[in-house]
Formats: structure tokens, sequence, C-alpha cells
């Protein structure tokens, strides 16, 4: 576990957090490449809280990127992914309600299930574990950014996750994965406890 954290520790140096956090925001080029740095940020952010919790290193860094000028676009992102998975959800129940009232009158569905994607493009789970990541073993610096950051379009991500939840309990049955990590980052941006990150749940939601 020591040599891990050290390892973390190493490449945060070399500037991989910033690097990922620069492609997990990018607004071209591919989806996967988008998704696969996001989650290669989460797996470092994980590891480097393995020997002990308050190893906030890996934390810091991501936090000064994503509260400053060039971290405005991977939040603004990262928000636009989980309100696109917000959007997705709808779409699937409208085409699953479309497929029932079509086979009802006897109508083939097979165009109305082929508008919606089988699987949800927008990776919220890589999102929402981010976030809680990035709060883990309570480092307020973390919890700070998430309901407001330095720039001139913050992104309240604790509004956004609470509406993601509202999405995901129209349809619990497909969506456990979905609840359970959102309830996850909920959890840990609260945790400390973080009073203003509370008050926005309180009265923003």
């Amino acid at each position: 576990r020591e040599l891990l954290t050290t390892l973390c520790v190493q490449l945060d140096r070399l500037g991989v957090t910033d690097t990922l956090a620069f492609l997990s925001g990018l607004s071209w080029g591919s989806i996967f490449l988008r998704h696969t740095a996001t989650e290669t940020l989460n797996i470092l952010l994980d590891a480097s809280h393995r020997e002990k919790a308050e190893m906030h290193s890996l934390q810091e860094t991501l936090s000064e990127y994503l509260n400053s000028p060039q971290g405005a676009r991977t939040c603004q992102h990262l928000g636009e992914r989980l309100q696109g998975s917000i959007a997705w959800m709808k779409s699937r129940r409208e085409a699953e309600q479309a497929r029932l009232n079509s086979s009802k009158r006897g109508i083939s569905h097979v165009a109305v299930a082929l508008k919606v994607q089988e699987e949800d493009p927008n990776d919220p789970g890589g999102c929402l574990e981010l976030i809680e990541n990035l709060c883990s073993g309570n480092y307020s610096a973390g919890q700070g950014i998430l309901s407001t950051q330095v720039n001139d379009r913050p992104v309240n991500f604790i509004v956004i996750t609470v509406q993601y939840l509202s999405a995901c309990s129209k349809d619990i049955e497909n969506n456990f994965k979905g609840i359970e990590a959102g309830f996850a980052a909920l959890r840990a941006s609260m945790s400390g406890p973080h009073l203003t990150n509370q008050y926005f749940l309180a009265t923003e939601t």
C-alpha cells in the first residue's frame, strides 16, 4: 500500500492528475477517450487513499485544477454528462411508453426502439464516482468546489446530482447502480459535516 501511494504521488507530480482532468473535460474527440480519462482518474484517486484516508495530495491537485479558469471546461462537461444522462433516461421512458402504445395498436415498434441508445453514452457512474473520490476522507476543499467554482459559469454538482437521482427514481428497477452512485456522491459531499453543501441540499432541491 505504501508503494501504491508513492506511485500515485509521483504520477501526480508529473502532471498526470491535471492531464486526466483536462481530457475528462474535452468537448471534442471520442467519447471513449473522455470516459477512459475519467475512469483512470478515479482509479488514481481511489488508490491514493489505500494507505491512509487523509492522504489528500491528488485531491488537492484536482480541486485546484477544477477551481481554476482552465478547469471550468471540465466542470461544465461533467455537469453536461450528468444532465445528458437525465435526458437519456427521459427518452428511454418515452420510447418504452411509445412501444407499449404501438403494440396495443398493432403497429411495429422497431423504429421507436431504435431512436434510443441501448446504453447511456454519458457515463454518469464515472462522474458520480469522481465526485465521491474528490470528497473522500472528508476533504473540505474538494467538497467546497462542488457547489460553486471561481469562474463565470459555476456548476452546482449538488443540485445536478439530486436531479439525477430524481430521474433515476422514475425507473428504479433499471437504475439501481445509478441510485447507489448518486447517494454515495451526496454522502461524501455532505460528511464532516460540510454545512454549505447541506444548505444547498436543503434549500436548492
